[in-house]
């Protein structure tokens, strides 16, 4: 009975080692729509402005209307480089949580926590903005570390959660989208007055365009038929 026990106890204590492994794996990876169509084009292009193996920081900015796929497009992409990394972290809907009275400090304490490698963002204490600023920068100086920032709205917010080009480590990228374009040429004009030489280029940015028709076709027939054509009965009529 004695040994029955024990075994019991160390396969109860596997499952959740094993289960503690998988969210923590799964945490890393981001979750995109269930009937994904890739524009591979439109990734490649992002990809190429990222330039994973330039050694200098860059960012660069992703936008377009709401709704035409940037965040989509973002966790793709993300996906596909987070491993090259030391650390990284993808922030989403930057514009809805930062209207909450506290939202940037939460931002920022996230960030710090993905940063830190933190098992919570809630044991990180943040007593205002200008302490985070402070936290982030030092975090932040000495990785190569992948950041993306989803919907923003205003420059305040790339200001407290990004700030300039200093405070990264060479290798560094920070991917922001918006729907705004202004929000991203407003933060330029400030980070070209403080740039580094041989470290910065600005920002580099691109707009998200429309689905080409057979992929617009492709992921309309994903969602109604669940599968990658129309049937036949409706193939005129889903065109």
């Amino acid at each position: 009975m004695n040994c029955l026990t024990h075994r019991c106890s160390y396969g109860k204590l596997i499952k959740e080692i094993v289960q503690e492994v998988l969210i923590k794996l799964n945490a890393r990876y981001k979750n995109v729509t269930e009937h994904l169509v890739e524009d591979h084009v439109q990734i490649d292009a992002i990809m190429k402005l990222l330039e994973v193996d330039y050694s200098g920081v860059r960012f660069v900015g992703v936008h377009g209307i709401g709704g035409i796929g940037k965040t989509t497009l973002a966790k793709v992409i993300y996906n596909k480089l987070y491993s090259r990394f030391d650390r990284y972290s993808f922030l989403e809907n930057v514009r809805e949580i930062s209207r909450r009275s506290d939202g940037i400090i939460y931002l920022q304490k996230q960030l710090l926590s993905s940063i830190l490698h933190s098992t919570c963002s809630n044991s990180i204490f943040v007593r205002d903005n200008d302490q985070g600023i402070g936290m982030i920068k030092k975090a932040l100086c000495d990785k190569k570390i992948l950041i993306v920032l989803d919907d923003v709205e205003k420059k305040e917010q790339l200001e407290k959660l990004v700030g300039k080009s200093d405070w990264f480590e060479n290798g560094s990228r920070v991917i922001i989208t918006t729907r705004n374009m202004s929000v991203l040429t407003d933060w330029m004009e400030r980070l070209e007055v403080d740039a580094i030489p041989n470290r910065h280029e600005g920002i580099l940015t691109y707009e998200v365009k429309e689905m080409g028709f057979s992929q617009a076709l492709q992921l309309f027939c994903r969602h109604s038929f669940r599968r990658d054509f129309p049937t036949e009965d409706y193939n005129i009529l889903s065109r």
